[in-house]
């Protein structure tokens, strides 16, 4: 997978983003920061399994 595309948000923006998704009112680019966001988790989890780490 190819490195996630950046995305700099503030706390609050990210608090207010699931407010309205919650809510069901999303706004334009609303699914563009959601999908980065999971495209950045699935990038991390796959990095952390690449080097086997162990949770404790």
């Amino acid at each position: 997978m190819k490195k996630p595309e950046h995305i700099n948000l503030k706390l609050d923006e990210i608090e207010a983003l699931l407010k309205r998704v919650e809510k069901g009112q999303n706004r334009d680019g609303d699914y563009e920061i959601i999908k980065s966001m999971a495209d950045t988790i699935i990038f991390l989890n796959q990095a952390v399994n690449s080097k086997n780490v162990i949770w404790y």
